[in-house]
């Protein structure tokens, strides 16, 4: 990112500088009833279009570089058409389950989109089911073929790529869900899970888990994992980053205005009344977007996250990484990040 050349003066002077990256939940509805996701039980609610298109006229005003429409599913929101138009200059990303309905602008969302996260967690109908809580599974292969063709033509340079939860009932499968986004020709990403203690990796199943892994590392289809597969048994221990660089740079918007530091401050696909309230820098609907983010308040709570105290933050697979890489090269250590 262009902003990361900013950061070493943000370390000592803990300054606000204009967001790289915002992510915005447009509603909280979904297709699906998955299994590690609380959110049917939330509120029915959605941003308002109008609240969207005016976060987005500020990103583009204030050369941010980069917006993710998250939910419940995206998909399913009914201003898409609206909210693409201001795109600008943004590069725009979608995380969906691959599912959409009859009145859903499809085309627009691959032609003006950088990338698109589709939810895969099962390479069979049984097991994705179980995930997922539908029986979609084919339905979800055709709408990724359906939108590969679409991008040949309105947006050669669209990613696409899965991301797989793991779990305790699905890690059997990684293999096979490695071998299906090779047939879909999807990038594939894994990540632990992080809600819902009971299907969370414990230490019995970890050997298990090992073995999965070894196993999906020799598969042909190893060559489309992005993120380092020979780390996931690692990122079991949940280790917190000493610091954290991410609200000066980002922020949440969720569905009812609120912005939050980040997701997991936001609990996002937790329970709703366990989102951390310490965490809101300001509501958009009750103050102008730029008034929040240059705010005093705004200041300070970012200033009380930046030595990490927070214990969801140990299940940040998102921008730990990047916490620790800022925090070793600014304490001058040897190595070069962010090249």
């Amino acid at each position: 990112m262009k902003i990361i050349k900013q950061y070493f003066d943000l370390f000592d002077k803990k300054l606000p500088i204009a967001p790289a990256s915002i992510q915005i939940n447009l509603l909280n509805a979904c297709f699906q009833k998955c299994i590690g996701c609380n959110k049917p039980n939330w509120p029915n609610i959605e941003l308002s279009p109008f609240k969207v298109i005016e976060i987005l006229d500020w990103m583009n005003l204030k050369f941010g570089e980069s917006v993710v429409f998250s939910g419940g599913d995206p998909l399913a929101y009914q201003h898409l058409d609206k909210i693409f138009s201001h795109i600008g200059g943004l590069k725009a990303g979608i995380l969906t389950s691959g599912l959409w309905g009859k009145d859903c602008p499809i085309d627009t969302v691959i032609e003006y989109s950088s990338h698109i996260k589709f939810s895969i967690d099962g390479a069979s109908r049984e097991v994705y089911k179980q995930a997922r809580g539908v029986d979609t599974l084919d339905r979800v292969k055709e709408n990724v073929k359906i939108i590969k063709k679409s991008a040949q033509k309105l947006n050669p340079n669209l990613q696409l790529r899965c991301d797989s939860t793991i779990s305790k009932f699905n890690y059997h499968e990684m293999t096979e869900i490695l071998e299906l986004c090779d047939e879909l020709g999807l990038e594939a990403y894994f990540f632990p899970i992080h809600t819902w203690k009971d299907l969370q990796l414990d230490l019995v199943t970890l050997a298990q888990i090992a073995a999965e892994v070894e196993r999906a590392m020799k598969s042909p289809s190893y060559k489309n994992v992005k993120n380092n597969l020979s780390n996931f048994i690692s990122m079991q221990l949940r280790s917190k980053p000493p610091i954290c660089i991410i609200p000066y740079v980002h922020f949440f918007c969720d569905v009812d205005g609120k912005l939050f530091i980040c997701c997991r401050a936001a609990n996002d696909n937790g329970k709703y009344e366990d989102r951390d309230m310490t965490a809101v820098i300001g509501n958009i609907y009750e103050q102008k977007i730029d008034d929040i983010w240059n705010s005093c308040y705004a200041q300070i709570v970012r200033n009380n996250f930046y030595e990490v105290t927070a214990e969801y933050c140990k299940f940040c697979d998102r921008y730990n990484k990047v916490n620790q890489d800022f925090y070793d090269t600014a304490h001058c250590q040897t190595h070069q990040i962010f090249l």
